[in-house]
């Protein structure tokens, strides 16, 4: 969204941001332990959804709404290729980011994090609210 509003400010009156980060040297990575378990590949396809609903979830969140979450999430069925994954993070790896383009951002932004957010740092919001000037 952050891009889109970046490249396509004179068509957007305002936004509304979850969060995410700027990318490049200045985005707040999730930690080594949190990377590790996004690109686990082990296990059965259910245990592996189970390791990335952990990831998305607050533990208590989760455990007391985990009916409800089966609910919405269906259960995989293949395992994740690690091929796949190499690739995806290969690709994050990559992108470098818009940090040094955040002051260009023209409508106004509103930015909403996660507190209890492991994959996205709520540490990035402050960082995309203080430089865009929106």
């Amino acid at each position: 969204m952050l891009d889109l509003a970046l490249r396509h400010g004179h068509h957007i009156k305002q936004a509304v941001v979850d969060a995410g980060d700027c990318g490049g040297d200045q985005a707040i990575r999730p930690s080594p332990d949190v990377i590790q378990t996004l690109t686990e590949t082990s296990g059965t396809p259910e245990e592996q959804g189970q390791r990335k609903l952990a990831l998305l979830f607050p533990p208590e969140w989760l455990a007391r709404n985990f009916t409800y979450i089966r609910s919405v999430f269906e259960p995989p069925r293949e395992p994740l290729d690690p091929a796949n994954i190499e690739l995806q993070e290969a690709a994050i790896d990559a992108w470098p980011g818009i940090s040094d383009q955040l002051e260009q951002i023209t409508p106004p932004v509103m930015i909403v994090r996660g507190m209890a957010d492991i994959l996205t740092p709520p540490e990035n919001a402050q960082i995309l609210a203080a430089r865009i000037p929106g």
